[in-house]
């Protein structure tokens, strides 16, 4: 009888701190007994050196440690500052000195920040960074998008925290936009087709690393570069907080696209507010986790109640029925439509007179098609540029059947998440048609 057990693969987040032990000399020093200590926790790792005097510390959460060793006939050494991040391979080379153990070195100078250990490249933001800069919709990963490297790509405008598809939109060092790695505390974070499963609360997060150069055998699934992201755990001491940030349309600019077409500044409330709490687990009588065992919860929500306007880009009425005449580039140029049937055996055709398709060779599949396009008015019409007809839009919904059709098809959208007492009924909800009434 064979028992099965699946396997989850997960690649490391976690740091490690490595080093050779000298004396004076320079000569290594075997089985010295190195101890290095969470200053948050107060959880040691230990280890000891080989008979090159080399030592490894693996596993270490990101954070404040301390470094002793206490061997016979040395003085005891003391190395603190040392603050490691997700992902890194410090190294610390301690050169004892001959004495007492009652005696005491203590270096206070902080561990240098070049990587020896590792031929990977990233950039590290800090939690201090993810804490106080401002962010649309209080999404962590904007910040990773300042890297050095990173590119943001698509929509800027829905970067909230279940906005999956904004959030997934980067191309990071030159790779193909949404072709990138998410770890979340070394679990992989992304579907089969590379979109962001979770974006963690803003206060939760530790730190981001964006790693553009992944020469490191423990990464793969990825055509570009990967994102780590270290979430809080809890300490020996008991920290809690609560916030709130809200936008109102008392405080915000108009919409671009309401302005455009002449519509008031519509109502505006967000209101995204949490808590966070951690701290040891303490049972009274039974059990005291301090140095052992902790917790950390983190809750975030958003209200939200504002219009969500949008361009929509169509054929102009003219084009629909094959006049191309009003069809121009960039450069106030027309743009020619050629008779695919007048194609010579070099290539070359010639272009549709007047630059007009001929009613009889309209594809009348076609045409019932373009029934269902938006009507636009002269009104609707907007060039781009100095005077450069760039393309036409509609930018309105004023028009009765049109502003019908809209609300007809996000009612049945919200009757049907009704139904499914899903997200989406949040999602469709939260978007009026906003008229100006």
């Amino acid at each position: 009888m064979a028992l099965l057990v699946p396997v989850l693969h997960a690649q490391e987040v976690r740091a490690s701190l490595t080093g050779q032990v000298t004396d004076s000399t320079g000569a290594p020093v075997p089985g010295a007994p190195v101890v290095v200590t969470n200053l948050a926790t107060n959880v040691t790792v230990t280890a000891q050196s080989n008979e090159a005097g080399n030592y490894l510390t693996p596993f270490l959460a990101p954070g404040s440690y301390r470094l002793s060793i206490e061997q016979a006939g040395f003085k005891r050494f003391l190395r603190e500052n040392i603050v490691l991040q997700a992902q890194d391979r410090a190294r610390v080379d301690v050169k004892l000195e001959v004495g007492d153990l009652s005696q005491s070195i203590t270096v206070k100078e902080a561990v240098s920040m070049l990587q020896t250990e590792s031929a990977t490249r990233s950039q590290v933001i800090a939690n201090e960074l993810i804490q106080n800069v401002p962010t649309q919709g209080r999404n962590p990963f904007q910040i990773a998008w300042s890297a050095a490297g990173v590119i943001k790509t698509g929509d800027w405008r829905y970067l909230r925290s279940f906005d999956i598809a904004g959030t997934t939109g980067i191309s990071i060092n030159g790779g193909k936009n949404r072709e990138n790695e998410v770890l979340l505390d070394g679990i992989s974070n992304v579907r089969g087709d590379r979109t962001v499963i979770h974006v963690p609360t803003m206060e939760s997060v530790q730190e981001f690393k964006v790693l553009t150069n992944t020469y490191d055998a423990q990464y793969g699934r990825t055509g570009g570069g990967v994102v780590t992201i270290v979430t809080k755990s809890g300490g020996n001491q008991f920290h809690g907080n609560a916030f709130e940030y809200f936008q109102a349309e008392e405080l915000n600019a108009n919409q671009s696209e309401l302005n455009r077409a002449g519509v008031r500044k519509p109502p505006m409330n967000i209101n995204a507010f949490g808590i966070q709490a951690s701290g040891p687990v303490i049972i009274p009588k039974l059990f005291n986790g301090r140095n052992r065992l902790f917790w950390l919860i983190s809750n975030e929500a958003m209200r939200q109640r504002s219009a969500d306007p949008g361009a929509v880009t169509v054929p102009l009425n003219e084009w629909r029925g094959g006049d191309f005449t009003t069809l121009r580039n960039a450069q106030n140029q027309p743009v020619l439509v050629y008779d695919p049937l007048t194609t010579a055996a070099n290539g070359d055709r010639q272009p549709f007179a007047g630059n007009r398709l001929p009613t009889a060779r309209l594809n009348p599949i076609s045409l019932e098609v373009m029934k269902f396009y938006i009507r636009i008015s002269e009104a609707s019409r907007f060039t781009v540029g100095l005077g450069k007809q760039a393309f036409y839009a509609q930018v309105d919904l004023d028009q009765p059947k049109a502003y019908a059709y809209a609300r007809e098809v996000m009612t049945m959208n919200a009757l049907a998440a009704d139904a499914q007492e899903g997200i989406a009924a949040f999602l469709e909800k939260r978007v009026p048609c906003w008229r100006g009434e």
